[in-house]
């Protein structure tokens, strides 16, 4: 579509959204809880800018898959957690 007068500027993905996915996905690999943290709230930030963008802005599957990830990164976090303290419990229990 064509720019210029009577014709509305094309819609732009949000780049918020686009690095919140970015940072989901690597940190995923290199630093699960603090990039889960910031992919999180980064890809809330962009679906309500997104939302209150009126059109202008596009890129909201990318803020809803950077939320999931981050959500999911978080939850195996947390499980990891968990499961190293139960072995440390159980190593104590079963110390003489």
């Amino acid at each position: 579509m064509a720019e210029g007068p009577g014709y509305p500027p094309a819609p732009q993905t949000d780049s918020t959204a686009t690095a919140a996915l970015i940072i989901a996905i690597v940190g995923f690999f290199l630093c699960p809880p603090v990039a889960g943290v910031v992919a999180l709230i980064m890809a809330l930030n962009a679906e309500r800018r997104i939302r209150e963008s009126g059109g202008r802005l596009t890129g909201l599957d990318q803020a809803r898959i950077a939320r999931v990830i981050a959500i999911i990164e978080l939850a195996l976090v947390l499980l990891g957690v968990l499961l190293l303290v139960l072995i440390v419990l159980f190593a104590n229990a079963s110390s003489p």
